[in-house]
């Protein structure tokens, strides 16, 4: 096949192989939790693309269900690899403004933070400085299986702000959003609008560490919705990446390997077209504000477009939590 790239193949060429055998990864059973909040362990799109088992070395049978891993993104700035593939995307404006305006992690706390992924970052710069202070700030994000209703608008995400430790919660809806508040998420797949949700209340823990959350509410809302393109955009990379390196490690000349690594192309230009989307979708979000007038006070809520005939403010003081048996 000679040197892969995006344009080994055409769009029609990569629907079909699509259509046949979709993205594995981006697979709502391996990212959306359930109930007890597990996910799928693996996929038959896993077998077949990375072919991949569902057993252990000694052959022995994997649950099929598995907690779902916390969404904390940041490897994105503690992880030099991930880093570096995404470092342009974040020394662009407006979210280096908005990161240098936060105060630079000392020098232990950033030693353990950037060390935490398991690659030592040795000369991080000010970015990643300035990042570890928000995820010391952060707690992981925890998983909801309902979908609260509030004042007509459905939540997907909320953080409380007023806490030492700024809780974040996720709820069901997070995967199926169509659109946060008027901004338009269709185009993208369950992992990305998980992952921009997630983000967005990131971006409410940004601004509130800047002081910038005494501003308009409007504009908050869209701040944060800015900031969590460019993490939600980093990820789309990274899986372009990823899947385009698997493709150009496929060497076989037999029409099986060949067939996976037309696969992998495919996969890595849907990823592209993510990325893509993010960043030309950014520069209207950053000139617009959503259709809305929260009254926040103490808690961030992002949510679905008001329902018909809903109020048109959102003031939510504290992130619902749902009270399970046995809790």
């Amino acid at each position: 096949m000679g040197q892969v790239g995006l344009d080994s193949f055409t769009d029609s060429e990569c629907l079909a192989l699509l259509e046949r055998t979709p993205d594995p990864i981006d697979d709502r059973t391996l990212i959306c939790p359930d109930e007890r909040g597990e996910v799928n362990r693996w996929s038959q799109g896993l077998a077949e693309v990375f072919e991949v088992v569902p057993f252990d070395p000694m052959g022995h049978d994997l649950p099929p269900r598995v907690p779902a891993e916390p969404i904390t993104f940041s490897d994105q700035f503690w992880n030099e690899g991930e880093y570096s593939v995404c470092k342009d995307i974040f020394h662009e404006e407006p979210f280096l403004s908005a990161v240098m305006k936060l105060p630079a992690a000392s020098g232990r706390v950033a030693r353990e933070a950037l060390s935490n992924a398991g690659e030592r970052v040795f000369r991080p710069d000010e970015v990643q400085l300035r990042m570890a202070t928000v995820f010391t700030h952060v707690e992981q994000p925890t998983w909801e299986f309902e979908s609260p209703m509030e004042e007509g608008r459905e939540l997907y995400g909320c953080i409380e702000v007023h806490r030492r430790r700024f809780p974040i919660r996720l709820y069901r809806g997070a995967c199926d959003a169509k659109a946060l508040y008027s901004y338009d998420l269709r185009v993208l797949g369950p992992m990305l609008r998980l992952e921009l949700i997630a983000a967005h209340e990131l971006g409410h823990a940004i601004d509130a560490l800047t002081g910038d959350l005494s501003s308009r509410p409007l504009a908050a809302e869209t701040r944060a919705t800015v900031y969590a393109s460019f993490l939600a955009q980093c990820s789309a990379r990274t899986m372009r990446t990823f899947f385009l390196e698997a493709a150009r490690a496929i060497t076989s000349p037999l029409s099986a390997q060949r067939r996976r690594k037309a696969q992998l192309v495919c996969m890595a230009r849907r990823w592209h077209t993510f990325e893509q989307y993010l960043a030309s979708a950014r520069a209207g979000w950053t000139s617009s504000e959503p259709r809305l007038s929260p009254g926040f006070s103490s808690a961030f809520a992002c949510a679905s477009p008001a329902a018909d005939g809903a109020q048109a403010s959102l003031s939510v003081h504290e992130c619902p939590v749902r009270t399970r048996q046995g809790r």
